[in-house]
């Protein structure tokens, strides 16, 4: 299982275990979305919900620094 794939199967399971709406459930909720970055680069939220939060996951062993100043990541226009 790629990171992408651990990522979606997670967040779809958490949603299960909590009934809560899953990613593609409305508009603006859904898998990898790109976001536009602070310091002008892009990149892609595991999970998005416009207006709530965005999500990323790391598969075991990945470094996680890399990604932490993009934390506060916006949703592009």
């Amino acid at each position: 299982m790629n990171e992408e794939q651990g990522a979606q199967s997670h967040f779809l399971d958490l949603c299960e275990l909590l009934a809560v709406p899953k990613p593609g459930s409305e508009a603006g909720y859904l898998f990898e979305e790109k976001n536009s970055v602070i310091g002008g680069r892009t990149g892609y939220a595991d999970v998005f919900r416009r207006g709530a939060f965005a999500s990323e996951n790391k598969a075991p062993g990945k470094n996680l620094d890399a990604r932490s100043s993009n934390s506060s990541a916006t949703a592009s226009p």
